[in-house]
């Protein structure tokens, strides 16, 4: 008759190669929602420098890695619904871009600065190459 001896290692070595895939796909999956993040974040090509300003500061723009088979306009939109500002930008040209405006108004009736206060948007007119989402800042009084 054959004897079967119990190897006490089997379910040690099953335990720690449990605990080893688990690690990984916890590792994986980490990683995965990490470059989601960053691909959400890059999900325009222009950048300002902060995401809340006061009447008065100057909005700073940036761009980086501008595709060189796109160009067309980035619009800065007022809260009223106006081009406050406007860039144009070519990456045939250039591959990054640079650009600022001050955040100033002329005093109309008793209203000094009514149209910059609230949400801008950053909106883009391709004429060629990708689009690009609406970003949106905020301006304070």
């Amino acid at each position: 008759m054959l004897s079967v001896k119990k190897n006490k290692k089997i379910p040690l070595v099953v335990a720690s190669l449990s605990i080893v895939i688990v690690a990984i796909l916890v590792l994986v999956i980490g990683i995965g929602n990490f470059s989601f993040e960053s691909q959400k974040q890059t999900d325009s090509l222009f950048y300002t420098n902060k995401q809340k300003y006061k009447i008065g500061d100057s909005v700073f723009i940036s761009a980086t890695r501008i595709p060189f088979d796109e160009r067309g306009y980035v619009y800065f939109i007022d809260p009223n619904g106006e081009i406050f500002h406007k860039i144009f930008y070519d990456g045939s040209k250039k591959s990054s871009q640079t650009d600022y405006f001050k955040l100033e108004s002329i005093v109309i009736d008793d209203c000094n600065s009514c149209n910059l206060v609230g949400t801008w948007k950053m909106e883009y007119n391709v004429l060629n190459g990708k689009y690009y989402k609406i970003k949106t800042f905020e301006v304070m009084q």
